[in-house]
């Protein structure tokens, strides 16, 4: 809960004189212990017990002001031991409300104790979210002025336990969860309930040709990363090919033709989770000098060599920035880590990308960007940089360890007072494109406009039972259909995914009638409605070889079939020559008739 305090001092002089407000928690004791039992529905009921204790003998607290950082109030009481007491319920600076409340009675003196209580219901605290429900307590205004703050949480056993608690903590059932003022802070208290949250992405890509010659294109379809999974129900037109770059992006190529446009739909399911489940692709360089990642720069590198780990660099990148929110509102020029440094008041989300990548890899640590989308109810609290289609920016790096990239959110970190993004994230992130080997390319979905107006991110929660998988292949073999016996058989085996989710990890296997006679290949990931071409080769046969050769092909299941006829007169040879003869001896007959028929008019003349 969000406390602050307008007090009034009076000192016993001769007349009673009003002091500076400054000197609140010089002159009071204000200790506070808040419950929230939170109900199935996500109501919540708020009681706040307030004990403000004079600190001299000559002030008192005529009113007291709780801005509560919540604009849905119900059932709002405030009382204490002598019954209720006057309020008044008024519009805060920031949209919230604050609470006034006035005391009949002038606690004066030394020592003297003001006890009331404070209670109202909510829906704002606890709210469902797709999959998740969501237990969000705001923080403090100002924690030095309290001497004693404490928040117990009570959670329905329905929710199930708590899969993320910020700050960080291993809790278990419903509690009660006790926080003191040191873990709530200004950043206050985040619990999350549920394994995963499921997504619907309806995702629109506008792609020119603006040359007089034909051209190949691609664009960036969210691809599977260690926090998520995705499943591509359409893309329409369909790609001549998806495939995955050295970071892991799915790329989808089409060709255009001269001064040609397309616009492509895309309805694909992202299945997100909240820390790392997998690691699809080993880290590569990850760690050079790229454009807005100035990692040879002299001060980053003096800065890199005194922090040294991840959780530092982090620590100072959520300290040395503030977020503006007025840049976000202009010309959203991105500055790049150097420039950050020296603007350190004019940063978003790409700054505190950038400047975080930058010292882990002059420190040697594996870094790399992350845009997309990430889902928010408090565009001040977690702010969306990248807003033509609510986009947002936020670096990973590898841990060793793990052997896994780590999501971390050092933006949100600053602009929610100092929530911990760094143990673990949330389920609000959806990765679009992962950017490692190139600071600006691929360019992630929502970036491929022809027109300022098309809106083309729309995300909305899905339910499990439309995540489904759809596995469906297509092995083709491309062999000559003759060859000669003392040469080698050469061809390729295209398999391509015709399904919703990515192959991983199989293996194709080749069996035939020549040598070798059993093939392995392994196939390390095919993206949905994308392609592998596999190169076979075999040996020649031998000399006096004249007959036909199986191969097969064997993926996931199902069996393909080619045949190669090899020999030095291959069948359609033999009809050919067939043929030749019989058309030569077919002239060799007519004109030996000719000449024949000549001859004998000549003896009869």
């Amino acid at each position: 809960m969000r406390l602050k305090i307008f007090a009034i001092f009076v000192f016993v002089l001769v007349l009673f004189v009003c002091a500076p407000r400054a000197l609140a928690d010089e002159n009071f004791d204000i200790s506070t212990n808040s419950t929230y039992e939170v109900t199935d529905s996500g109501l919540t009921h708020v009681t706040q017990a307030i004990r403000i204790r004079n600190k001299t003998d000559f002030t008192y607290t005529p009113t007291y002001t709780i801005t509560t950082g919540i604009n849905d109030l119900k059932n709002l009481k405030t009382y204490n031991g002598s019954g209720s007491l006057l309020h008044k319920l008024e519009d805060a600076r920031n949209g919230d409300k604050s609470i006034e409340v006035s005391f009949p009675e002038k606690v004066v003196g030394f020592g003297r104790v003001n006890e009331f209580t404070v209670s109202f219901d909510t829906n704002l605290i606890a709210r469902k979210k797709g999959s998740i429900w969501e237990v969000s307590v705001p923080g403090l205004t100002n924690p030095s002025s309290f001497s004693e703050y404490n928040i117990t949480l009570t959670i329905p056993s329905s929710f199930g336990d708590p899969s993320i608690t910020k700050p960080k903590r291993n809790l278990v059932g419903r509690g009660p969860y006790v926080f003191s003022k040191n873990e709530i802070s200004n950043s206050g208290i985040l619990v999350l309930f549920g394994k995963s949250q499921y997504y619907r992405l309806s995702l629109s890509y506008h792609i020119e040709n603006s040359k007089v010659v034909p051209v190949k294109t691609e664009i960036a379809l969210p691809p599977d990363t260690s926090y998520q999974d995705i499943r591509v129900e359409k893309i329409q037109p369909s790609p001549e090919d998806v495939y995955q770059d050295a970071d892991g992006n799915w790329l989808a190529v089409y060709s255009l033709s001269p001064r040609e446009r397309k616009t492509i739909h895309t309805e694909i399911f992202a299945h997100v989770f909240a820390t790392p489940i997998f690691d699809l692709n080993l880290p590569n360089d990850s760690l050079s000098q790229s454009k807005y990642w100035e990692v040879n720069d002299p001060e980053i590198k003096k800065i890199a060599q005194e922090l040294k780990t991840p959780s530092r660099i982090y620590n100072f990148v959520v300290g040395k920035l503030s977020y503006s929110y007025s840049k976000v509102e202009s010309r959203n020029v991105r500055l790049g880590a150097k420039v950050a440094l020296k603007r350190p008041d004019f940063a978003v989300c790409l700054e505190f990308t950038d400047l975080f990548i930058a010292i882990a890899r002059a420190a040697g640590i594996r870094a790399r960007s992350v845009e997309g989308y990430a889902y928010t109810q408090d565009s001040k609290l977690r702010p969306l940089s990248l807003i033509k289609d609510v986009l947002h920016s936020w670096p990973e790096f590898y841990d060793e360890e793990r052997k896994s990239w780590v999501m971390i959110d050092p933006t949100w970190a600053n602009t929610t007072g100092g929530m911990d993004y760094y143990n673990s994230l949330d389920f609000d992130h959806i990765a679009f494109v992962v950017k490692g080997e190139n600071s600006t390319y691929p360019v992630p979905a929502g970036g491929y406009k022809l027109s300022e107006d098309t809106k083309d991110v729309n995300v909305t929660f899905a339910q499990r039972s439309t995540f489904r998988d759809i596995v469906k292949t297509q092995t083709l073999g491309y062999f000559p259909k003759y060859a000669l016996p003392f040469l080698s058989v050469d061809g390729q085996i295209v398999v391509k995914n015709l399904g919703n989710t990515a192959i991983k990890n199989k293996k194709l296997y080749v069996k035939s009638d020549f040598t070798p006679i059993y093939q392995e290949f392994y196939i390390d990931i095919i993206p949905p409605f994308g392609k592998k071409i596999i190169n076979v080769s075999f040996d020649g046969t031998t000399f006096l070889t004249n007959k036909s050769h199986n191969i097969t092909m064997l993926f996931e299941g199902n069996s393909t079939s080619n045949n190669v006829a090899v020999g030095l007169f291959p069948d359609y040879y033999l009809i050919l020559l067939g043929g030749v003869i019989i058309l030569g001896s077919t002239i060799v007959a007519i004109i030996t008739y000719k000449t024949w028929s000549l001859y004998i008019q000549k003896q009869k003349q």
